[in-house]
């Protein structure tokens, strides 16, 4: 007997192989967001390094031009680090709606894997029902045969 796919295993391996697809891109996704992390932490650890390096300077007194350079130096990281907390919060919302789609879709593959096997239960049931039928068929048959023999 031929292997016969049905809908329901069908749409189970089309979940799976979505499933795969928004695991990868969750991962991407999160490492990602760490590499941005990771430069925030970074750039605010200059932030206060130049910031403490400023004030010592101001302390035993500094040059116009170094007190701009060290002003803009900071001003810049000011602005790479809200960028970076932008990207950050960007990330985890991308993130966030990806992990829903993937629960989804957990659920769906869920409910397939469910259909799927009752299906299977009850083709098999159909199939018992319908060897049954044929033996039930084949033994009347049989008793028909040996009455008609002495009848003769």
């Amino acid at each position: 007997m031929k292997y016969k796919k049905n809908l329901f295993s069908i749409l189970e391996n089309i979940e799976k192989k979505n499933i795969e697809k928004h695991t990868i891109n969750i991962k991407n996704l999160y490492l990602q967001k760490e590499k941005y992390v990771k430069q925030l932490v970074l750039l605010t650890d200059y932030k206060n390094e130049y910031l403490k390096k400023l004030k010592s300077k101001i302390e035993l007194g500094i040059c116009l031009y170094q007190w701009r350079n060290y002003n803009n130096f900071i001003f810049m990281l000011y602005f790479l680090i809200k960028d970076n907390e932008k990207k950050i919060k960007k990330y985890q919302s991308i993130l966030e709606e990806n992990l829903k789609k993937w629960s989804k879709n957990q659920i769906k593959l869920k409910t397939w894997n469910y259909l799927q096997k009752k299906h299977s239960k009850k083709v098999i049931k159909k199939n018992l029902l319908v060897e049954q039928m044929l033996a039930d068929e084949f033994s009347q048959l049989k008793i028909f045969e040996k009455g008609s023999r002495y009848n003769v």
